[in-house]
C-alpha cells in the first residue's frame, strides 16, 4: 500500500490580490516537493490565473482542480457577505464556473465583485459547492 497523498483544496495565488504572493511557478515547485498529485487553486472572485496555473501544474504531472472562492450576498442584504468555494467537477462545471466569475465582475454595482445568492444556485450541474470555514454561511449563522 502506498502512502496517502495530500491534496490541498484551497490555495490562493498572486491572482488573489492582497491575499497571496505565491506565483504559479512557485506553487508548482511546492507541489513537486511535496509530491502532491493534485491541487485546487481557489483564487478569490476570479479565474484570472486559470490558464497559466493549469498549464504549469499539468505540465509537470500535477492535476489542477479548477475552483474559485466567491463572496456571496443576499440581494436584500448587501452588507452581509458569506463565502462559498465552487469547484468544477467536469467540463460543464468549468464553463459554469467561468460564467459565475464573469458575472461577479460584470454585475458588480459598486465595482466590487460578488455573486448574488440566487444567481449562484441557478445552475449547479458539474459544480461542487463548499460553504465551510469561518466565513461560510453555516458559520455566519452560528456566530
Amino acid at each position: 500500500m502506498t502512502d496517502p497523498a495530500f491534496i490541498h483544496l484551497s490555495v490562493r495565488t498572486s491572482y488573489s490580490l492582497l491575499e497571496s504572493m505565491i506565483t504559479p511557478k512557485q506553487l508548482n515547485g511546492w507541489a513537486q516537493a511535496n509530491k502532491a498529485p493534485a491541487l485546487a487553486v481557489t483564487d478569490r472572485n476570479n479565474l484570472f490565473g486559470a490558464l497559466e496555473i493549469s498549464e504549469t501544474l499539468s505540465g509537470s504531472g500535477v492535476q489542477p482542480i479548477m475552483a474559485c472562492c466567491f463572496d456571496v450576498t443576499d440581494s436584500g442584504h448587501q452588507e452581509w457577505l458569506t463565502q462559498v468555494f465552487v469547484y468544477a467537477q467536469d467540463k460543464t462545471g468549468y464553463e459554469r464556473l467561468m460564467e459565475l466569475s464573469s458575472y461577479a465582475y460584470l454585475e458588480a454595482e459598486d465595482g466590487v465583485p460578488r455573486l448574488k445568492r440566487e444567481h449562484l444556485f441557478e445552475k449547479t450541474e458539474g459544480l461542487i459547492l463548499l460553504t465551510g470555514g469561518a466565513k461560510g454561511e453555516a458559520a455566519q449563522y452560528i456566530l
